[in-house]
């Protein structure tokens, strides 16, 4: 698996990115086409998680579209699979870079997490906006 070239090549952590709204990866179901198929997300990290020794993370964004916020339910079955970490972008596939990131998808996957490190992302350009994101989170 790829997991295990990553790990032999001396990386510290793989990360399964299920966030790029790039309509060349989203196209065949990639990036964050897999946010489609919230149990094919599960599969594949628990895959990762069996075949190496490092930490496992994922990054997703809050849903396809402003109808499919699944962020939550990603951040859960993440946790389930073994995955450690998880980054949220606050946009939807759908905004890929415009419009604004919406912080409560983030916070209401934090809610659900039970030990899995939450990331948010989104709307940060510099540290006041980094201290705005972890206290409304």
């Amino acid at each position: 698996p790829t997991a295990r070239i990553i790990e032999d090549l001396g990386f510290d952590v793989v990360d399964l990115n299920c966030g790029c709204p790039v309509d060349k990866v989203t196209k065949d179901g990639s990036g964050s086409g897999m946010l489609k198929n919230p149990e094919l997300i599960g599969e594949v990290i628990a895959n990762m998680v069996a075949a190496v020794n490092i930490p496992v993370t994922v990054k997703i964004r809050a849903g396809w579209d402003d109808k499919s916020i699944n962020a939550s339910l990603i951040t859960m079955i993440a946790e389930q699979a073994g995955a450690r970490a998880i980054s949220i972008h606050g946009r939807t596939r759908q905004q890929k870079y415009t419009g604004k990131a919406n912080w409560d998808h983030i916070k209401v996957a934090k809610k659900a997490a039970v030990s899995i490190k939450v990331i948010g992302n989104g709307d940060v350009f510099d540290a006041q906006a980094g201290l705005a994101l972890f206290k409304h989170t």
